[in-house]
């Protein structure tokens, strides 16, 4: 059941996907010449601001325990109090109790660890590299 209710959200994805490629596509389109007028434009607009600095990033690592602590049935809020900060989202397809979300905490020697959730729920998790 759980197999069939995954590729029919899939699918759903897939087909999501492609009529927003055919919508785009059908799309009027401005010419190369009118993009460059309109950057320029909103370019000469601009004034130039410098930049804040850059934090240091903090010393966090997603570990081979925090791994084991995932549990299935958890939700996203609760697997990022218990990893300690929150993941990045890499896809979401779907809607409801059939939206399947893919996050990911990855370290920065590319270490990581890849939870997929759907319906709000911790349904799969994997890791590479995790100590």
């Amino acid at each position: 059941m759980k197999a069939k209710l995954f590729q029919a959200t899939l699918w759903l994805g897939v087909w999501c996907a492609l009529g927003c490629l055919i919508w785009l596509f059908n799309q009027p389109r401005a010419s190369q010449a009118q993009l460059e007028a309109e950057y320029l434009a909103r370019l000469a607009k601009q004034t130039p601001t410098p930049l804040p600095p850059t934090p240091e990033p903090t010393p966090f690592r997603v570990t081979l325990a925090h791994y084991e602590r995932l549990k299935n049935g958890l939700t996203l809020a609760q697997c990022n109090v218990l990893i300690g900060m929150p993941g990045q989202e890499l896809s979401r397809a779907g809607a409801g109790e059939y939206e399947v979300v893919t996050v990911s905490w990855v370290n920065r020697s590319g270490s990581n660890l890849t939870a997929t959730f759907q319906g709000g729920r911790l349904m799969a998790k994997a890791q590479l590299g995790l100590q």
